[in-house]
């Protein structure tokens, strides 16, 4: 099952299908909380071939070092870097990009 990691906390996250994070702890399956994350930011998404990280903040996020554009989606792979919000905070890393069970 496909995992992120928070390389600042080290905490590791199972994906879903369709994955959402953010400040929002209602609407969110990952919660982060600094103030700069929107309340849903971002989505990680399994599109049947590969996993896709899509924006949806007014912050910005970047993959590397890469802004996304709002409502962009990319695929992403092991290794790959999201940073959330800005592109000098800590990012998520993709850790296993297997298939959501």
């Amino acid at each position: 099952m496909a995992q992120l990691r928070d390389t600042q906390s080290l905490r590791v996250f199972q994906l879903r299908a369709h994955h959402t994070i953010g400040r929002c702890t209602e609407r969110s399956d990952t919660v982060l909380t600094n103030p700069i994350t929107s309340r849903i930011h971002l989505a990680l998404e399994w599109d049947g071939h590969c996993w896709q990280v899509r924006d949806l903040s007014k912050n910005g996020t970047w993959l590397g070092d890469r802004r996304l554009h709002a409502n962009e989606s990319v695929p992403i792979i092991v290794g790959d870097r999201i940073h959330v919000g800005a592109p000098d905070l800590p990012p998520l890393e993709l850790v296993d990009d297997t298939p959501p069970q």
